[in-house]
C-alpha cells in the first residue's frame, strides 16, 4: 500500500502526505483543499481552517486503519492457505 490517504467531504478534499505532484516527492504532509473555489488544489487551506482538517485527517485515519488490518488479515490467511507463515510472499 501507499503511503498516500485521501478523504473527500462535500467540497473539502484533505490529503495525508501532501499534496501528489507527479514525479516531486509530496509538498507537505496534510493538504486540504476546497474544490469549489480551487478545483485545481493549489492552495493548501490545512492552516485557516483547521477544525476542517482536524475532522478530516480524524477520518482518513481510522478508515486507513481499518484498510490496513484488513489488508494484513488477508494476505496472513492467503500465506497460511500456501502452507507458511511469510505472508510477504
Amino acid at each position: 500500500m501507499g503511503r498516500q490517504t485521501a478523504i473527500r467531504r462535500g467540497a473539502w478534499k484533505l490529503v495525508l502526505q501532501g499534496q501528489l505532484v507527479e514525479g516531486e516527492p509530496p509538498q507537505d504532509e496534510v493538504f486540504l483543499a476546497n474544490l469549489a473555489n480551487d478545483p485545481e488544489e493549489t492552495q493548501n487551506l490545512r492552516a485557516r481552517h483547521a477544525g476542517v482538517a482536524a475532522e478530516l485527517r480524524t477520518a482518513a485515519q481510522a478508515w486507513r486503519a481499518r484498510l490496513e488490518e484488513r489488508w494484513d488479515r488477508d494476505r496472513r490467511a492467503r500465506a497460511h492457505d500456501r502452507g507458511t507463515t511469510d505472508w510477504r510472499a
